[in-house]
């Protein structure tokens, strides 16, 4: 049987390491998908010059984007 020191010099160790082979943070694997990009937009659209009123903003949205 391990001797409990033992054990954590090992966790220890293997730690370490493990926080040593992190990549250093960067451009992400993946991407946001293009749905969620254009209500970001439409989100943003309204925020900078959209009505206050939910119901108006609706109305606003869809003339502003075309849409009957």
């Amino acid at each position: 049987m391990a001797k409990p020191q033992a054990a954590n010099t090992f966790l220890l160790e293997f730690l370490s390491m493990a926080r040593a082979s992190k990549k250093p943070a960067g451009r992400s694997l993946y991407s946001v998908h293009p749905g969620v990009a254009m209500v970001q937009k439409w989100v943003a659209l309204v925020k900078e010059s959209g009505p206050t009123d939910e119901k108006a903003c609706r109305a606003w949205l869809k003339e502003a984007r075309g849409r009957s």
